[in-house]
């Protein structure tokens, strides 16, 4: 799709509140056709909303967690996947996740009637929803080394390809594209409906999927003649984690601190994704930047009155023992107050996107099982295909 004038691909029977992958099924930017996508449709609903001023620059909330399936962003791309799925006639699917997206594909491939292998490290089954992982059809794998994440579910993915008869591995790259991609068009309706000048558009990144399926469309839809600026890309990493930072900036960081998001582990997303160089391409063409954000400086940020503001607003993030489980929107959040202390954001207003943390805390799942060598590896294979 280019140069696309939004008001030409909405289907108004569809509030954004309810599946923005439903309002804009007109605009071809999947080949998912509306019954495609309502036979696996829970909730992908998005809202914006003003929540307060920070030195003179309003920051807006793109809420992704109150109005979608397990309350994160990747309920869009878990609906996109799982249609495609669906529609290919497959009954299997195996996926690696931080947590995030492995609990949203579950839940998804459950509602489709599709079994699901979610691998996920062992050290962030505390984080996902056991309610999820105790239904039927939806199996969680462990895996005792995060960083051999994705080596391991490319190994296992060998094992069972050929016997499979198709490729269970998801989603696909280009689904990653489709699904975010909705939502910059729900973005670029809101611009044009409202006199607001979002000069950055924030988000927390690892590899860096949803900024750029997002500016995808919004570019595209700026083409058309929006009559505004294109927003600047504000990307936010975590200090003790921030691949992209340093090789953007040539800045050497060191941070010893735990991980302030413990989903986001990956230390070379381009090392297992490639997506450095369209990262880099969308900071170029909107004149963009990155930030890093470390634990002083999110507690510093992230204060009571901040919290308190957006429980005014409808999101109360989850918390155990004092502590907020999911951080990733506040942590985006704490990025561009950041931006604007130092001079990144002078002007205009800034969104950002709150892409998790509402949720209701469940009792963390079991793993059924956890994989620490070859041996249960193949073990897993002979389960996945029906041989024990």
């Amino acid at each position: 799709m280019k140069n696309t004038d939004i008001r030409n691909i909405v289907d108004e029977k569809y509030r954004p509140e309810d599946s923005v992958i439903l309002r804009y099924h007109p605009s071809g930017l999947s080949r998912l056709t509306e019954q495609d996508l309502l036979r696996v449709h829970i909730r992908e609903g998005e809202r914006i909303f003003r929540l307060m001023p920070y030195k003179g620059i309003p920051i807006y909330i793109l809420d992704e967690t109150t109005l979608t399936e397990t309350n994160t962003f990747e309920a869009l791309l878990a609906s996109v996947t799982i249609a495609h799925v669906k529609k290919s006639h497959r009954k299997k699917v195996i996926f690696s996740s931080g947590g995030n997206l492995g609990t949203a594909l579950a839940a998804y491939a459950q509602n489709a009637g599709i079994e699901a292998y979610s691998f996920n490290p062992v050290e962030n089954v505390n984080l996902l929803d056991g309610a999820v992982f105790r239904k039927k059809g939806a199996l969680l794998i462990g895996v005792r080394e995060s960083q051999r994440l994705r080596e391991i579910i490319l190994a296992f993915r060998r094992k069972v390809k050929n016997g499979l008869g198709y490729d269970p591995l998801i989603p696909k790259p280009s689904w990653r594209s489709e699904a975010f991609g909705f939502r910059g068009l729900y973005i670029s309706e809101f611009i044009s409906t409202h006199d607001i000048d979002f000069v950055t558009i924030a988000q927390t990144i690892s590899a860096g999927f949803g900024p750029l399926g997002t500016f995808k469309t919004i570019l595209n839809c700026y083409g058309a003649g929006i009559g505004k600026r294109v927003p600047a890309f504000l990307g936010v990493q975590q200090e003790a984690n921030c691949y992209m930072f340093r090789r953007w900036t040539g800045k050497k960081v060191v941070d010893a601190s735990p991980l302030i998001v413990p989903t986001l582990f990956d230390r070379n997303p381009n090392a297992s994704f490639g997506t450095y160089r369209a990262v880099a391409g969308l900071l170029k063409d909107t004149n963009g930047s990155l930030v890093t954000i470390n634990q002083g400086e999110f507690e510093r940020y992230i204060s009571k009155k901040v919290l308190d503001r957006l429980g005014e607003k409808g999101i109360r993030h989850t918390a155990r023992k004092g502590k907020i489980l999911w951080r990733s929107g506040l942590m985006c959040l704490a990025g561009v107050m950041k931006a604007i202390d130092h001079g990144v954001i002078n002007e205009g207003s800034a969104l950002v996107c709150m892409t998790d943390g509402a949720r209701k805390h469940t009792t963390p799942p079991k793993p059924f099982m956890v994989i620490e060598s070859e041996n249960d590896l193949n073990k897993l294979a002979d389960t996945f295909m029906g041989k024990e």
